[in-house]
């Protein structure tokens, strides 16, 4: 066998993204961005292949359907900085740094293990966005999203200014403080916390092209759960009451990095559970929210 399978020890340029000119569509001289410490990708790519029964034949024939290609691609690490993960928390109207813009996603790798091969994928918006943290532990942000164009990956260097591989310190839960954790005004200790936010794309084909014309957001879906220790009445309260207050998880103090979660309705108590072998009770909500701001 004269060729080389290749594994991730193989990655040259670790996955990072650039803002696009317009859909689809690089700057002149794009600059690409660290996505965050060690990302993990997968890239799909769904052609819409149908199969069609044939008159006079058992046989059937599988042709191209006439919808756009469906291009996805799911990305977890652990965060350095909020920088990716603005395009799908933040609101729509920002422009640049927010999914009014389109990203374009590149990592290279030493195919066959001499080859430096660059994967690149173009029109990408974020669908899924999820935030998570835990005590004793670093913080994990997974995005999930949708491309518009996934060409044969060239194996001639683009010429683009790339970013370096991230070196900085991932985030930890205790980087934004003992208690990072704050519920309309009041500190809670916290012992897991997760955001998610949902985009909702919807894909806009066009005529005589299997690629998308432009894939756009809609509602924007702001869902969750958190761990708190129990230690008064607080949020029982809320609960019960249907207040809809603001949440503040401080994610880094020294950076003055904050997501925030306005009009937070509690929606269930998952669990207060009770074992002499606990060390502490923690009390764990569901939740949705109206809106959230990532800085």
């Amino acid at each position: 066998m004269s060729t080389v399978p290749i594994g991730a020890w193989m990655t040259v340029k670790e996955l990072q993204y650039a803002e696009e000119s317009s859909y689809g569509v690089l700057p002149g001289s794009p600059v690409f961005n660290s996505v965050g410490y060690q990302p993990r990708v997968m890239f799909r790519v769904d052609p819409k292949m149908l199969p069609i029964y044939q008159p006079g034949t058992e046989d059937t024939e599988t042709i191209q359907s006439a919808a756009a290609q469906e291009i996805t691609w799911d990305i977890v690490y652990r965060p350095t900085d909020t920088g990716f993960a603005k395009y799908g928390v933040n609101s729509q109207g920002g422009g640049s740094g927010t999914i009014d813009k389109s990203l374009t996603l590149l990592m290279s790798v030493k195919l066959n293990a001499t080859t430096e091969t660059w994967i690149i994928l173009n029109g990408a918006r974020p669908e899924t966005t999820s935030i998570t943290g835990r005590a004793g532990g670093n913080l994990e942000i997974r995005v999930i999203g949708k491309g518009q164009t996934f060409p044969i990956p060239p194996q001639t260097d683009p010429g683009y200014t790339y970013a370096t591989s991230s070196s900085a310190q991932p985030i930890q839960l205790k980087d934004g403080g003992l208690t990072p954790l704050t519920i309309d005004g009041l500190p809670y200790d916290v012992s897991s916390i997760a955001v998610n936010v949902e985009r909702n794309l919807s894909t806009i084909a066009q005529p005589g092209s299997h690629s998308a014309m432009i894939i756009i957001p809609q509602n924007r879906q702001i869902t969750g759960t958190f761990g708190i220790a129990w230690e008064t009445l607080g949020l029982l309260t809320i609960l019960g009451t249907l207040a809809a207050p603001t949440m503040v998880w401080m994610l880094s103090a020294a950076l003055g990095l904050t997501l925030t979660v306005n009009v937070t309705q509690f929606t269930k108590l998952n669990s207060l559970s009770f074992a002499s072998e606990d060390p502490a009770l923690i009390e764990n909500y569901a939740y949705q929210a109206s809106t959230a701001s990532l800085t």
